[in-house]
């Protein structure tokens, strides 16, 4: 998915397959650079709220 002109586009990844929407679930493809801004997020978040390897927590997201 990309967000484009304020609105989340699905782009199918494999002809082959395609989305129904009545899937279990989905797994979404994240270009590098986000991926990577959210993993340093992320990691800074866990030092920074000193959360331990078993700690739960829940996180949520909005846009």
């Amino acid at each position: 998915m990309l967000y484009e002109n304020g609105q989340w586009v699905l782009y199918e990844a494999r002809a082959d397959k395609p989305v129904t929407f009545n899937e279990p679930c989905v797994r979404g493809h994240v270009d590098v650079d986000a991926n990577s801004s959210a993993g340093g997020k992320y990691g800074a978040f866990v030092r920074n709220q000193r959360v331990l390897d078993t700690e739960k927590f829940d996180i949520h997201t909005v846009s």
